[in-house]
């Protein structure tokens, strides 16, 4: 990123994407949360009511026993990387879009703050199971947190709350 960016914050993002992000409203929310619980939604039902959910759930447990199976592992896998990297380049879409801008060193305020919200997702909602909805409580009450530390608390108080929710959620888990 630091090489193809010249170490600079890249700037010049349409005015539409930051509209139709952030700037728009509905009852007072930015689009961009109505998009990440359509996003919730649609992984959801997915996941839960199709044969490829079934079918990625039984990889994800075991490939051995989804191999004897009959399933395709390598397709599924395959495909399941596939989706994971839309949606990641879609996510980066939106983040430019609420930011207005690319920054090469952006990426590194997210590589503390995944594990938490993921394991933490297991243990609402549906107890030990990954699934999305566990995913956004866990996110958004994290993100409300690092908001409230923001404000009035030293920065090193945040990660603590990160390392904490980490241990309770592997706590929950167990």
């Amino acid at each position: 990123m630091f090489w193809i960016s010249g170490s600079n914050t890249i700037g010049g993002v349409s005015p539409s994407l930051t509209d139709s992000v952030i700037v728009n409203r509905f009852l007072g929310i930015p689009l961009v949360f109505y998009y990440g619980v359509a996003l919730c939604v649609i992984v959801w039902y997915l996941l839960e009511f199709t044969p490829v959910g079934r079918r990625l759930l039984v990889v994800g447990r075991s490939r051995n026993v989804a191999r004897l199976s009959g399933l395709h592992v390598n397709r599924l896998r395959w495909g399941a990387l596939v989706a994971s990297g839309v949606i990641s380049a879609l996510a980066g879409i939106l983040y430019v879009g609420t930011t207005g801008g690319a920054d090469p060193t952006s990426v590194q305020s997210f590589c503390s703050p995944h594990l938490p919200p993921a394991f933490l997702g297991t243990t609402t909602i549906v107890p030990g199971k990954f699934n999305p909805w566990g995913a956004i409580v866990a996110v958004s009450s994290l993100q409300r947190h690092h908001w409230a530390a923001a404000a009035w608390v030293q920065s090193f108080v945040q990660q603590l709350f990160y390392g904490g929710a980490l241990v309770l959620a592997l706590q929950c888990r167990s």
